[in-house]
Formats: structure tokens, sequence, C-alpha cells
């Protein structure tokens, strides 16, 4: 089993890929949890389990739209 380390191009979170060999050809797709990219594709006799180390919110824009509430919802009146 071996280890590498990748970051998310677009929110920055890291993570560590694990990986191990099988006997037949597997294929798939790992997504980052924050923020749904994709963070590595494979296709082989390998597969890729992801576990998630710094979890980074740099997608984040600041006019995102529950950022431009103009309402308190929680207070009275």
């Amino acid at each position: 089993m071996s280890k590498m380390q990748i970051e998310c191009p677009v929110c920055g979170s890291q993570y560590i890929l694990t990986s191990q060999r099988i006997e037949k050809i597997d294929k798939g797709t790992i997504y980052c949890y924050v923020c749904n990219n994709t963070l590595f594709a494979y296709n082989g006799c390998v597969s890729y389990y992801p576990y998630l180390l710094t979890k980074k919110q740099n997608h984040l824009q600041p006019n995102f739209p529950f950022n431009d509430l103009g309402t308190d919802f929680l207070s009275e009146g």
C-alpha cells in the first residue's frame, strides 16, 4: 500500500490518497469532499482511497448568495 498527498486546486483542501493493488482492472474518480472538484481519476489494477487531512474553503467567494442576506432571520420583528 502506498500513499501520496494531494491538494485540491479549487478550494485548497489537502488529502492523503492510499492505493492498493488489486487483481482486476478498476476505474474511478475521486472528488473533493468540500467543493466536489475532480481530484484524481484512475484506471488500472490499483484502487485509491482518499482521506481528508485539512478542510479549506478557498472556493467560497465573498458574494456567495447567503452572505448577502439583508435580514437576520433569528431576530424578532
